[in-house]
């Protein structure tokens, strides 16, 4: 899974939601986020944290 990607977050000072969206693949590959798949799943949900679900009556 990603939990184990916990500590290097916090050691890059990445330790609230509002730094996430403005994370790229290079940030995560100097974080130690190697494989792709992990990558890919960490930067969509990075990204689904800027824009509001579909369907949000706030929109």
């Amino acid at each position: 899974g990603l939990g184990g990607y916990e500590e290097p977050f916090r050691s890059a000072g990445v330790t609230g939601l509002e730094l996430l969206p403005r994370l790229r693949s290079e940030d995560l590959l100097r974080m130690g986020v190697t494989l792709a798949g992990h990558q890919q799943r960490i930067l969509e949900g990075a990204q689904s944290l800027q824009s509001p679900p579909k369907g949000d009556p706030q929109c």
